[in-house]
């Protein structure tokens, strides 16, 4: 399989990824250890999946065919993960974590944007620059150097969003937000806004260092204003969705803004927003009758 010469690809991905030291060293232990009996046709015991899956999100980011090629052996020699029926597993738990409330409630996002906008750094800004438009971490850091100059002279930010598809994003409702981001990104020379925020990384590698780069910024961020929460990146693309439907009432707007090709995504973002809207409801049939 050749695992040991792909050691410095996958070195350089654990690295980016911000993988501890020693988590580093039991990977690649682990590997070894699954190559040796894969080898011998015997079945990977499950203690060597999480090492694994570590290797198949390697390859799918770096895009190597070796890396690729090893993923897919090991993983054929895998046991099949059997979930009893009745507590239903991972999907219990992803449905009770779709119930959570994710968003910002109002106060602690005006304090995390006010925090955000007094610092300018490339992370802070890239933070910005999700909270007005609703765009993905990862929509953000694929942006060029030749889109944000387009998009400042026109307005309208033509991005490939996830799926593959291009989506057009009017600029209209974050003008201060744009422009700090713009010129702080244009002054700076960089070639994309992954390689931007964190500067010195590998093409394979940059746009997950970027994130977690910027993952660190919310955090410590959110921390100094007070907020003492979970936090993750994608919570602000959720208040964004939460915010417009407070203001639009309309799912399908909520949808074209946030780019969902379903709209039962967009009703999944919005379970928190709803029960304000049925109250509003009611209390307008309330008055209605009365």
């Amino acid at each position: 399989m050749g695992l040991a010469a792909l050691r410095l690809t996958l070195d350089a991905w654990l690295t980016g990824r911000a993988y501890s030291p020693k988590t580093i060293l039991d990977t690649h232990s682990d590997l070894l250890r699954a190559e040796k009996l894969a080898e011998t046709g015997k079945a990977l015991p499950e203690s060597l999946r999480p090492a694994v899956r570590r290797l198949e999100a390697a390859a799918q980011d770096t895009g190597d065919a070796g890396l690729r090629h090893v993923s897919q052996l090991l993983t054929a020699k895998l046991p099949v993960r059997v979930v009893a029926p009745r507590f239903r597993g991972a999907a219990a738990k992803q449905e009770a974590r779709g119930r959570e409330a994710r968003s910002f409630e109002d106060e602690p996002w005006d304090k995390l944007l006010a925090a955000l906008l007094g610092a300018q750094d490339p992370a802070s800004l890239v933070l910005l620059v999700m909270s007005r438009t609703g765009l993905r971490i990862g929509d953000v850091l694929r942006l060029t150097r030749v889109d944000v100059w387009a998009a400042q002279k026109s307005g309208i930010l033509r991005v490939v969003v996830k799926g593959g598809k291009e989506a057009r994003v009017l600029l209209s409702g974050a003008p201060e937000e744009w422009a700090l981001f713009s010129k702080a990104f244009l002054g700076a020379g960089g070639i994309d806004v992954a390689h931007w925020v964190s500067p010195g990384c590998g093409r394979a590698i940059g746009a997950s260092a970027a994130y977690q780069r910027v993952r660190r910024k919310l955090v410590v961020t959110t921390a100094a204003v007070g907020i003492t929460e979970k936090v993750w990146t994608h919570r602000i693309r959720r208040t964004v969705g939460v915010r417009a439907y407070r203001v639009t009432e309309d799912v399908l707007a909520v949808r074209d803004l946030l780019q969902h090709s379903s709209p039962k995504t967009t009703l999944g973002y919005l379970s928190e927003a709803r029960p304000d809207r049925v109250a509003d409801l009611q209390q307008k049939i309330r008055e209605k009758i009365t």
